[in-house]
């Protein structure tokens, strides 16, 4: 038979297994421990393998690391071990009469985990003007209480930064109020199709005629926003996936 067939193949080509199975090779007691009590160990000796390779386990960046390796390990990896994780079968309606598999592809994932680069597309010259959030509302308010019925004004800061430069400053905050970055490099990517190279106001209309400009220096404006989500982090635990198809609409 072909899968016999198969099987000699194998072993000749790897020798040094000498054995091998077609099912894998569990104790009788594989389930016995819960997945509580599997990640708890294994997390301590992830800590002591990190430990031992000379990292800095009281490190911020580092501290969760042990236990998301443990999750991983028993949830993910080897979650599927468990009969009790056997994925159920689903159906649906061929409504587009589709007559082979549909296979999704080039989907891009970006992580911002220390250990990986910081994507930024192309040469990060592609500049943008830059407003701090206080003084955006404290112009449209100017408009708002002496603006002129259908008059249009531009609110604007006239400071522009490109993406390299925006990026290192956050970089150099994030350093100075946190652990959390010290290692993150920058890695340029190719740039998305129709990538805008610049957008700037011209703001002298606003300044003239309502006596307003933007007050706010452009790293002051960066370290308060920085300091605004680092500090309020548990305001994003509270969004539901909901709440965001709520705000910005089901499409």
């Amino acid at each position: 038979m072909k899968y016999n067939k198969f099987l000699e193949d194998l072993e000749i080509i790897d020798q040094d297994h000498k054995n091998f199975s077609i099912e894998t090779p569990l104790r009788d007691d594989a389930f016995e421990m819960s997945d509580d009590e599997k990640i708890s160990i294994i997390q301590k000796n992830v800590n002591e393998i990190l430990t031992t390779l000379g990292m800095d386990m009281s490190d911020d960046s580092l501290k969760g690391t042990p236990k998301r390796v443990a999750k991983a390990y028993v949830k993910e990896l080897f979650g599927g071990l468990n009969p009790k994780n056997l994925p159920t079968s689903s159906t649906f309606d061929n409504k587009y009469q589709y007559g082979e598999m549909v296979v999704e592809k080039n989907n891009t994932v970006f992580s911002t985990c220390e250990h990986h680069h910081l994507p930024i597309y192309g040469k990060g010259n592609n500049s943008r003007e830059w407003i701090y959030v206080m003084d955006h509302c404290q112009g449209l308010l100017k408009v708002f209480l002496n603006g002129k019925i259908g008059e249009f004004y531009n609110i604007g800061s006239n400071k522009n930064l490109n993406n390299l430069q925006i990026t290192s400053c956050l970089l150099n905050i994030a350093r100075k109020h946190t652990k959390v970055g010290a290692k993150v490099k920058i890695k340029f990517v190719k740039d998305r199709p129709g990538h805008d190279l610049r957008y700037a106001l011209n703001s002298n209309k606003i300044k003239a005629d309502l006596r307003w400009s933007s007050k706010t220096k452009i790293l002051e404006g960066l370290n308060k926003t920085f300091l605004w989500y680092y500090n309020n982090q548990r305001y994003f635990d509270n969004f539901k996936k909901k709440d965001i198809t709520k705000r910005l609409g089901d499409n």
